[in-house]
């Protein structure tokens, strides 16, 4: 998952790995796959020092991923990536 703005926040790993899991459990659309694993602290790390510097770019390789994957729902459209949530 790429957060425009979470690499230079003034929170731990810790902190943003616990707000990431939040958010993946109740403000996504997209079920939770079977096996899905926390996001850690050290991967929170990891990605940190890669920040979102390019966020059009971001948003047009994610819709492009997504691409057909998507259908109308009740609440607007439901996507399911192709895609690991951290790429």
């Amino acid at each position: 998952m790429r957060v425009p703005g979470v690499a230079q926040a003034p929170l731990s790993d810790e902190d943003i790995a616990a707000v990431l899991n939040w958010m993946v459990r109740h403000m996504s659309d997209i079920r939770i796959t079977p096996g899905f694993k926390d996001y850690s602290a050290d991967e929170i790390h990891r990605e940190r020092s890669r920040p979102l510097t390019d966020v059009t770019v971001a948003r047009m390789r994610v819709l492009r991923q997504i691409g057909n994957k998507c259908q109308e729902s009740d609440g607007g459209p439901r996507c399911t990536p192709k895609v690991s949530m951290l790429e």
